[in-house]
């Protein structure tokens, strides 16, 4: 472990054990709690730490580790937000889809019942007149 003061005369110290991944320009990052450890417990942000994590790691920006760590994990979060809206908004038509499909069914159903009752009713009452016929013929020829 090497121990450092930095610009603002603030103790560092840091590992030589983590690797050159963990290197920016040659100088060694301090050591801090590890960036992955943050979202480690929730499902896919690992995977967005360790490319945030890369991005700082490799020394590609001059602006301090932590801003660009936040505004990494804030341009993520807004990215997640993005997609989750659009991801919700597409599933809302959906539903409203599939809600619009089953009135129109619920619709066609009704109507093939009362068409339905409407016959079974018209045969009743055909068979009624028929049976009335019928015993009255019956009537007339006792």
């Amino acid at each position: 472990m090497v121990n450092n003061n930095d610009s603002n005369g603030k103790a560092q110290s840091w590992t030589t054990s983590e690797g050159p991944e963990y290197q920016e320009n040659g100088q060694l990052l301090p050591q801090r709690e590890h960036p992955l450890a943050l979202a480690q417990n929730r499902k896919g942000s690992r995977q967005i730490s360790q490319r945030i994590f890369r991005r700082l790691a490799s020394g590609l920006t001059g602006i301090p580790a932590i801003d660009t760590l936040i505004g990494g994990i804030l341009r993520e979060l807004q990215e997640s937000q993005t997609s989750y809206l659009s991801y919700l908004k597409a599933h809302h038509e959906r539903l409203s889809k599939r809600l619009d499909e089953n009135e129109q069914e619920q619709q066609r159903w009704a109507e093939r019942m009362e068409r339905l009752e409407s016959e079974v009713r018209d045969y009743i009452q055909t068979q009624q007149c028929q049976q009335s016929a019928n015993d009255q013929v019956n009537r007339n020829s006792d």
